[in-house]
């Protein structure tokens, strides 16, 4: 609005724009995950506004929901630029079930983005027999295929019992994060 002499003589007006802050987070992991659990969280500023002052929040539950990491990290980030942050948990002895890594971000005085991720540690185990039955005096053979389908690597403790014919035998393996391994019995 234009004034002359408490007259008004014109109008105008104009959009601006405020660039906006827009992030990206990418959890890294390792193909099998070991103890001390090692990962990262990548933090991409693909927004046109520097960030000054961020915090990321991060937090990891095992299976029972107990915390095995609780982290607080001040970051700032360029536009158009990445920040990785690295993180090492202790996970002395992985127990089967979901862990799950929480995270979030808070920047310009609020909460702006939260995230669940679930890590899975789990480990199936398929008999396979060479026969349906057996007779007095048969040879028994039995393989056995554990398949760890999870992402941790894990050293279980097998135990196989026929009582009937008083066989018994405790084995460890150690199988490694998406591997399978086979092991014969007779």
């Amino acid at each position: 609005e234009l004034l002359r002499a408490g007259k008004k003589i014109g109008l105008a007006s104009s959009v601006i724009k405020v660039p906006s802050i827009k992030l990206k987070v990418v959890p890294v992991f390792p193909q099998s995950i070991q103890n001390p659990a090692a990962f990262a969280l990548r933090i991409e500023n693909i927004g046109a506004r520097d960030i000054t002052a961020g915090m990321l929040s991060v937090k990891i539950f095992d299976p029972q929901g107990k915390i095995i990491l609780d982290d607080e990290s001040l970051f700032n980030l360029d536009a158009s630029s990445t920040a990785k942050m690295n993180y090492s948990a202790p996970i002395n002895d992985p127990i089967f079930g979901e862990y799950k890594l929480s995270y979030q971000i808070e920047y310009e005085g609020e909460k702006q983005y939260q995230m669940n991720f679930s890590l899975l540690n789990e480990l199936t185990s398929e008999p396979v027999f060479d026969k349906s039955e057996y007779k007095v005096r048969d040879v028994m053979d039995l393989r056995l295929k554990l398949r760890n389908t999870g992402r941790f690597s894990v050293n279980p403790s097998v135990q196989i019992t026929v009582p009937d014919i008083g066989f018994a035998d405790d084995r460890t393996f150690s199988v490694e994060a998406g591997s399978d391994l086979i092991s014969d019995y007779q």
